[in-house]
């Protein structure tokens, strides 16, 4: 007996549900595929095992990961054949089309590196590979100028590279290398801090280099900033460069100002631990007490109280100055008079040292001065101020009270007929 069926559109509608479960079904399973290859090649960038296991049609990561491990083993054919395909796959992308470069120079073939190079470069400059390739062009050919900027594009992607010899030891040695990068640094790229920061592990000769290219930079107007000047200043001092150090200092940290005492308004000046070898230095001492106030001429006032029976140092900085002739001065307020000054200084080799200089007051400017010759002994001395016992109540002032501000260190050109004795290097 034969069956019966709706005639018409309602037949068709009875097998909907069962065609679109089997289509979800197909398209369940195609995901998954597709899911399962994006995955394995996305996992073979981290591990090298999975790199074979990677679906041909998925295997852009890991054919990155092959031409990668073919370039580091020298199989120069092997790396040639597989960036070739992963240029055809990606071929807007300048990675592959660096990697093709390297593998054909590895294999000989110079003039089609250069014409991958040359490719890769038109599709912009964040390829390491195209920019280490036109770097040592322009080096072959003795353009620093144009070195620089891949040195620069390099820098601003990796600036922990600083430390890289390979990027940069061609570029630091010589003068011209040494100027380019410096016109580099005027635009400041991330890579300046990095460069003067990232210094603890650089070695004397290194960081002597680093430190041309930031002088240099310095005559074209880059400041770095106290931060990391300081930085690169505590190394410098560390590896006995004092010199070079208190040059950079003062060079890209302007706020300490230009005179041989860093600071000597106390205006940077804080109580917390120092961040730079030439910061003011502060000593605690339970019968002595120091405190900021508000100076006359712009600045911070040392607001001193002692109780204590004998000299204590209150204040000292780290300062850098070649033999000569030199008359420290400073201005204190709290003195019993002219010939009784509360305040004392001494400028020594020795950071321990108490040999404090004879002081007297301008009558004219009002301020303590004292004259002094260092030598050559060192070039990095302490300066260091002290304050001795106070005078009792009566005299204009109130016990042990005294001001210290405005501290100044000039070369005298020409010596005053009168003048305190002069102290020299211990």
């Amino acid at each position: 007996m034969p069956v019966a069926t709706k005639p018409g559109n309602e037949g068709e509608a009875m097998f909907r549900p069962g065609l679109f479960r089997v289509a979800v079904a197909v398209a369940c399973v195609v995901y998954a595929v597709v899911a399962l290859g994006n995955g394995l090649d996305h996992q073979a960038t981290y591990d090298a095992d999975l790199v074979g296991s990677v679906p041909a049609p998925f295997a852009n990561n890991a054919l990155e990961e092959r031409v990668a491990a073919a370039l580091s083993a020298g199989d120069w054919a092997g790396a040639t054949r597989n960036a070739t395909l992963l240029v055809s796959r990606n071929p807007i992308d300048p990675a592959p089309m660096g990697m093709l470069g390297a593998a054909r120079d590895g294999a000989g073939d110079p003039k089609g590196a250069d014409a991958a190079y040359r490719i890769a470069r038109q599709m912009g400059w964040r390829e390491e590979l195209t920019q280490q390739y036109w770097l040592g062009r322009a080096l072959a050919q003795g353009d620093y100028r144009g070195a620089s900027t891949h040195v620069d594009a390099i820098l601003r992607q990796w600036p922990d590279r600083v430390s890289d010899r390979d990027l940069l030891d061609a570029m630091e040695r010589g003068e011209q290398g040494q100027q380019a990068l410096a016109q580099r640094l005027v635009a400041k790229p991330d890579w300046l801090d990095t460069y003067m920061s990232n210094v603890w592990d650089v070695p004397r000769d290194i960081l002597l280099l680093r430190a041309r290219v930031l002088g240099r930079a310095a005559g074209l107007g880059v400041v770095g900033g106290c931060e990391p000047a300081g930085k690169i200043a505590y190394r410098l001092v560390d590896l006995g460069e004092a010199r070079v150090a208190a040059q950079i200092w003062h060079d890209h940290c302007h706020e300490v100002g230009a005179g041989l005492v860093g600071d000597g308004n106390f205006t940077l000046a804080t109580f917390a631990p120092t961040t730079t070898p030439f910061d003011w230095e502060f000593y605690s001492n339970s019968d002595v007490d120091v405190a900021f106030g508000p100076a006359v001429g712009g600045g911070k006032s040392l607001l001193i109280n002692t109780s204590a029976p004998f000299t204590k140092p209150v204040a000292g900085q780290f300062i850098v100055v070649s033999a000569g002739a030199y008359r420290l001065s400073w201005a204190s307020q709290g003195h019993a008079g002219a010939d009784t000054p509360m305040v004392v200084a001494s400028l020594d080799c020795d950071r321990q040292a108490t040999n404090w200089l004879s002081a007297s007051r301008d009558p004219r400017s009002l301020r303590w001065f004292a004259d002094v010759v260092p030598g050559d002994a060192c070039p990095g001395k302490w300066l260091k101020f002290a304050v001795r016992p106070g005078v009792k109540p009566g005299a204009g002032v109130s016990g042990g009270e005294v001001t210290l501000e405005a501290v100044r260190l000039e070369p005298i050109t020409s010596r005053p007929a009168t003048r305190p004795a002069l102290a020299a290097d211990r």
